[in-house]
């Protein structure tokens, strides 16, 4: 099973935000990413993990 990895850019897009809230969210912790040098990669298994964490929370408010 091989993984896809996404840009931040492609990520924003997902999900109809800025690249800056995709980056707010990686540096929070609430989003994880492979960091190699100044490349961020982000796996469909931390947008999974995301989108669980963020359904979680908005299930609590």
């Amino acid at each position: 099973m091989s993984k896809q990895f996404y840009t931040r850019k492609e990520i924003s897009q997902m999900f109809k935000t800025s690249v800056y809230t995709v980056d707010n969210w990686i540096k929070n912790g609430q989003l994880n990413c492979l960091k190699i040098n100044s490349t961020v990669r982000i796996s469909d298994t931390n947008i999974a993990e995301f989108l669980l964490l963020t359904t979680k929370s908005a299930k609590t408010v």
